[in-house]
């Protein structure tokens, strides 16, 4: 795991989490949620940063990214790895029925993982389905660590959020 500076147009800190997420893109999701929008557009961030470093990297915000190897793994094992009682409402579309075209790279769990956190971030700023986004944050949260349990060379990865109290969250709890 490598974390490195990530600068975007402006400079931090930031205000929001939109804000920051905003001075990272130039493809800003369009919605008229403003949850969906940070969730997405962080997806086109991470997807920039994988393009650039060649290898899994999430925008964990304040212009910080992590850089992670691909574990052996695969999202099928994934999926096999989180228990019936672990499973929430999301699992069937994003642990199997994306398998389809991210068998080979399972920390698209933590793509998905990272992308729920800023949203939960930017619900507990903006008063925007707060509920919604915590229970999607906290259900990807058990996901991820499906996946270190599988890869326990990402454990630094889930590490580092619980152990930087530090860790820009804008006052919010992250529910970890």
């Amino acid at each position: 795991m490598k974390i490195i500076e990530y600068p975007g147009a402006k400079t931090a800190p930031y205000k929001t989490v939109l804000d920051d997420i905003a001075a990272h893109s130039n493809n800003i999701f369009n919605s008229g949620d403003v949850v969906t929008k940070v969730h997405e557009t962080l997806h086109g961030i991470n997807s920039d940063i994988r393009n650039k470093y060649h290898c899994p990297g999430f925008y964990i915000l304040q212009d910080k990214a992590i850089l992670v190897d691909e574990p052996a793994c695969k999202l099928s094992d994934v999926a096999k790895e989180i228990r019936p009682a672990e499973r929430g409402p999301n699992y069937q579309l994003y642990l199997i029925q994306q398998q389809k075209d991210w068998n080979g790279q399972p920390t698209y769990v933590l793509d998905e993982w990272s992308a729920y956190r800023a949203g939960s971030i930017c619900a507990a700023e903006t008063g925007v389905r707060v509920e919604d986004a915590k229970n999607h944050f906290i259900e990807f949260t058990r996901y991820a660590w499906a996946l270190v349990r599988l890869a326990p060379e990402l454990r630094p990865f889930m590490k580092y959020f619980e152990q930087n109290k530090d860790l820009p969250d804008y006052g919010t709890a992250t529910y970890l």
